[in-house]
């Protein structure tokens, strides 16, 4: 579609050309443009059209197609549905809908648009499996392999078909069939991005990492900027030891596809770990930014806050955490030792302030004394002899003077 505009395109640039010095003996080259810049031209072509002739529902759905084919999904629904506002019963029109659907990961809606397709009449492969896929995104198994059992009927060497078995074996936890499925794909249709993912995937899982590294690498020869393959080498990096090279990979996803909360949240979770705060906080903000359900983020956005010195925000982020669950005792603990610190620095910034002079000097003077007025007492022991009482008794003294003058 993007060739066939792109080349009507240049046509009306060639005719329009005048002749060359030679007298128009000379053809002129077409231009080598990019596939970045035949969908920008064939786009504003298009544009201009739809300014000529705004109710064309055909134009609409031709942007709509270039839209997608550019993963520019937002802008490819708002055209599709101009599209369907002018023609509501053109059952191409709710496929393509239903594919721009499945890209922003509106399965439920997807599958209404799909389902509307098949009641206009729309018998083709790749409506049945697109509601194979579908079904089996919603879990509905039995429907799914109906579905793509029908395509497969009809060209047997589909190879999304088998792909999306492959996702209900794996579902199912037949792991084996699942990769059978997969490896089917990737021989009838190699450059399929989403198996590399999945065989990636369940090689980590297996811990059979090489194994995993080359799906990877060879889906990347097709897709280098394919976010979720960078992330699948950082996540095989991480499991291996490897942390420089896995934040390369996760900081990659993320600059290619900021919305990939996985890498964002891996990497900061990795800058955390090795006390790099800022970095981290910066990771974490950025997965708050589009996806505020991440499990345990809110209680690393609180840590990260705290040990920096933002007490206010981290104690925001603790309370959440508790509110979301309150189970979560770190976040717990998190918030109780903040509002105790801020309280008590509340408590101080509220007490009156000396003056000047009534402020108590760093040095009391010292004060000098005249020992030579002082009168110095004995020391008394703790347990002082008693005194002998030396007055006699005269009784006593009476009989001792009796005996004497017996004995003489």
């Amino acid at each position: 579609m993007i060739k066939f505009i792109g080349l009507v395109f240049f046509l009306f640039i060639l005719i329009g050309c005048t002749p060359d010095n030679q007298n128009g003996t000379r053809i002129p080259l077409v231009p080598n443009f990019s596939k970045e810049e035949a969908s920008k031209i064939a786009l504003q072509s298009l544009t201009d059209a739809l300014a000529r002739n705004p109710r064309s529902s055909e134009i609409y759905h031709k942007r709509a197609t270039i839209y997608f084919q550019s993963q520019n999904f937002e802008q490819a629904l708002t055209d599709i549905n101009n599209a369907l506002v002018y023609s509501p019963n053109n059952g191409a029109y709710h496929l393509t809908k239903a594919l721009v659907q499945r890209e922003l990961g509106q399965y439920r809606q997807a599958l209404e648009s799909a389902g509307r397709a098949e009641i206009l009449n729309i018998n083709l492969p790749q409506l049945y499996v697109l509601l194979g896929g579908l079904y089996q995104q919603v879990n509905q198994f039995a429907k799914a392999g109906k579905y793509l059992d029908q395509s497969l009927f009809v060209t047997p060497t589909n190879g999304e078909a088998f792909f999306y078995k492959g996702m209900i074996a794996a579902k199912l936890g037949d792991t084996t069939s699942a990769i059978q499925y997969y490896n089917k794909t990737l021989v009838l249709k190699p450059i399929f991005l989403p198996t590399y993912d999945q065989l990636s995937s369940i090689y980590t899982k297996l811990k059979e990492y090489p194994t995993a590294t080359f799906y990877v690498q060879q889906g990347l020869k097709y897709h280098p900027k394919s976010a979720k393959l960078h992330f699948n080498q950082g996540l095989i990096y991480q499991r291996t030891w490897k942390i420089d090279s896995a934040l390369v990979c996760y900081r990659k996803a993320m600059q290619i596809e900021p919305s990939l909360t996985m890498a964002s949240f891996n990497a900061g979770a990795i800058y955390f770990k090795t006390n790099d705060l800022r970095s981290a906080l910066a990771c974490f903000e950025q997965t708050l930014k589009y996806n505020t359900k991440v499990p345990m983020l809110n209680f690393y956005l609180g840590q990260c806050l705290e040990y920096l010195g933002n007490f206010e925000r981290a104690l925001e982020f603790y309370q959440i955490a508790s509110q979301i669950d309150p189970t979560d005792t770190k976040s717990v603990n998190g918030m109780w030792r903040l509002r105790r610190r801020l309280y008590a620095s509340e408590f101080e910034s509220t007490q009156p302030q000396l003056s000047q002079k009534d402020a108590i000097p760093e040095q009391l003077p010292q004060k000098t004394f005249d020992t030579s007025r002082i009168k110095i007492q004995e020391i008394q022991t703790a347990n002082p002899k008693p005194k002998l009482n030396t007055k006699s008794d005269s009784l006593y003294k009476r009989h001792l003077n009796t005996l004497q003058k017996i004995n003489r």
